[in-house]
C-alpha cells in the first residue's frame, strides 16, 4: 500500500468535504484527483510543502499527514471564508504542522521557504516566478 493510500485511510474526507448541514463544499478536487497528484508529488516525511488553493482542506489534511510530524504545509487560498473554515478544522482535530494563509497563490509564501514542493490545485496562466525562487 501506497503512502498516499495510508493518507487516504487515514483522513476521513467527510470532515473536510461536508458542511455540519451536510452539503458539499463547492471548492473540493474529486479524490482521485487528489491521489494522483500527490502520487506524482512524492511528498517525504519531513518536507516543507506549498499547497496553492485550500478548498475544503482535505488535501491539506493529506499532505500533512504525509509530511509528519517533522514536516511542515502552508496552504493558500484567495477566498477567506476556505482559509478559516481549514483553519478552525484543523485547530479542531489538534493538527498542527499546517498553516493557513488568505493571499494570491500565484505569489507563493516567502515566509515559509524553502519549498520541497509545491502543489497547485488552481490553475495560472503561467509557471510564476515567486514559485520557482521559493523552491
Amino acid at each position: 500500500m501506497s503512502r498516499v493510500d495510508k493518507a487516504f485511510q487515514h483522513v476521513n474526507r467527510d470532515v473536510f468535504v461536508l458542511k455540519e448541514d451536510g452539503s458539499a463544499v463547492m471548492q473540493s478536487t474529486a479524490s482521485q484527483t487528489i491521489k494522483e497528484s500527490l502520487e506524482l508529488l512524492n511528498v517525504r516525511e519531513g518536507n516543507q510543502v506549498l499547497e496553492v488553493g485550500t478548498g475544503s482542506g482535505f488535501s491539506t489534511s493529506l499532505l500533512s499527514y504525509l509530511v509528519g510530524s517533522d514536516g511542515f504545509v502552508v496552504s493558500l487560498d484567495i477566498e477567506p471564508e476556505m482559509t478559516n473554515r481549514a483553519r478552525e478544522l484543523f485547530k479542531q482535530k489538534n493538527i498542527v504542522n499546517a498553516r493557513f494563509e488568505t493571499k494570491d497563490g500565484r505569489k507563493g509564501d516567502a515566509e515559509g521557504a524553502p519549498y520541497d514542493c509545491i502543489v497547485a490545485w488552481a490553475s495560472a496562466e503561467y509557471l510564476p516566478q515567486n514559485w520557482i525562487n521559493q523552491l
